[in-house]
């Protein structure tokens, strides 16, 4: 008797299915009825193992299990969850988020007709830059053919956009240098002091920032600018890695970071170490060449950290700045930061059309301390706003930069910087943002802290 009832429950969830699924055949489209209840089972458990939250999921008998997955993943997340979401299984779909092309990150806007503008943040691309590309552009997109996507750079004039004359062509060329986490690294030579600048966008994969710390170590810099205004987050051994090159020597081998789990990971830990916590620690450092010559290298030993932030700066970039203030000044110039102290693992399989990202650990320094939920408050507040100068990253009169290199007591000798427009804040008011920022976008596709 319990085998048929299983069967005909299940049979009667086929013919309820209560999704319509558009089948593509022969030319002509075929409406067939699907169920995503084995999805969405698969879904529940997940989380009902893994999610932080696990004590806010709603009852498993409660739940209805023919929504999309997507829906259903986000019926069962917790009020106070704010960052876990779920993306397409590539296996399922191929779709892809509005990516204009790749070369340079930007913010979409539309205006009162609903007309869309990309402003450009930063560019990665070396073509692009030939063609006269900059930060700070507006660009509408003309369309595409053949060879890539086509743009026109316009003017806004009391709120009214004009085409002044540059076209941009987005290709394979313009790919080509858009993959370097580190958007620029220079070194200052100002007043005597060598002040090292890092622009770094993702916490991706460690090598990409050898040439940079390497760089650093070799001549011998006073001061680290670390910016972070672009960077949502990234791996977290590579987090541990940079942070381990700038610390000073007496937080080798020290707590880094403090993970707190939901009860059933955590009673799992305890079994198995006696403690519910996890803990990773500051490591010592190879050589360039990757070897220790019998002794750890201690990176850059550094006597403070100077860290520029904007609304946009998580997860890695914010854990960065609380796991190294046990062991020495971290000062941040910017703005208040996402408010991220909480970490992610994507789950997927070939059983769901999505993947799904939830929320799983909080992370504390070593004083126990985790980031603020209403973000990290600079010790000095500078907008990142499109209504400041829009000058190129590593320009030291761009705002940001400037407001920093003044904080540090650096006197620096430049004379067309409008000292009102640095410190101004707010938005176009003839444009309306669309969405996130492409970085961010970017980042939720391919990182999960």
């Amino acid at each position: 008797m319990m085998r048929v009832s299983i069967v005909i429950c299940a049979a009667s969830l086929l013919l309820c299915g209560c999704s319509p699924d558009d089948i593509e055949s022969g030319g002509s489209t075929v409406v067939v009825e699907y169920t995503y209840t084995d999805e969405n089972r698969w879904i529940y458990e997940t989380m009902s193992r893994n999610y932080f939250w696990r004590e806010d999921l709603p009852d498993s008998l409660s739940c209805d299990y023919n929504l999309h997955p997507r829906l259903f993943f986000e019926s069962l997340l917790s009020r106070e969850d704010r960052f876990s979401y779920s993306s397409e299984n590539g296996s399922f779909s191929r779709a892809t988020e509005d990516m204009p092309c790749e070369g340079f990150a930007y913010q979409r806007y539309v205006d009162a007709e609903g007309d869309t503008y990309y402003q450009v943040l930063y560019v990665t691309s070396d073509e692009l830059r030939k063609q006269g590309l900059r930060r700070g552009d507006f660009l509408t997109r003309m369309g595409a053919d053949e060879h890539g996507a086509l743009f026109r750079r316009v003017r806004f004039n009391n709120g009214v956009a004009s085409d002044d004359g540059l076209t941009i062509r987005c290709d394979n060329r313009s790919r080509a240098t858009s993959d370097n986490s580190v958007l620029l690294d220079t070194i200052y030579h100002i007043e005597g002091r060598k002040i090292g600048y890092l622009c770094y966008l993702s916490y991706d994969e460690v090598h990409e920032l050898t040439d940079a710390l390497v760089g650093f170590k070799e001549n011998n810099i006073d001061h680290l600018i670390l910016d972070l205004r672009y960077n949502s987050g990234g791996y977290v051994n590579t987090c541990n890695y940079l942070c381990s090159r700038i610390a000073p020597e007496k937080a080798q081998g020290e707590i880094f970071q403090i993970h707190e789990y939901n009860d059933i990971i955590a009673l799992e830990n305890y079994r198995e170490t006696g403690d519910s916590l996890t803990y990773t620690y500051f490591s010592p450092l190879p050589d360039p060449d990757g070897n220790f010559l019998g002794t750890p290298v201690f990176g850059l030993n550094m006597p403070r950290l100077y860290v520029i932030t904007s609304r946009r700066t998580a997860s890695a970039s914010e854990a960065t700045i609380m796991c190294l203030r046990p062991y020495m000044p971290v000062h941040v110039i910017g703005e208040r930061t996402v408010g991220k102290g909480l970490g992610m693992t994507t789950y997927s399989t070939s059983r769901c059309r999505v993947n799904i990202a939830p929320i799983t650990f909080r992370y504390y320094n070593a004083d126990g301390v985790s980031v603020p939920d209403v973000g990290i408050i600079p010790d000095r507040y500078c907008p990142d706003g499109y209504e400041t100068l829009r000058r190129d990253i590593g320009d030291i009169r761009e705002p940001l930069l400037l407001t920093t290199l003044k904080y540090m007591g650096v006197c620096v000798d430049v004379e067309d910087v409008d000292e009102e427009v640095v410190t101004r804040s707010g938005n176009i008011p003839y444009l309306t943002p669309l969405g996130e920022p492409s970085f961010v976008i970017e980042h939720k596709l391919k990182y999960t802290y």
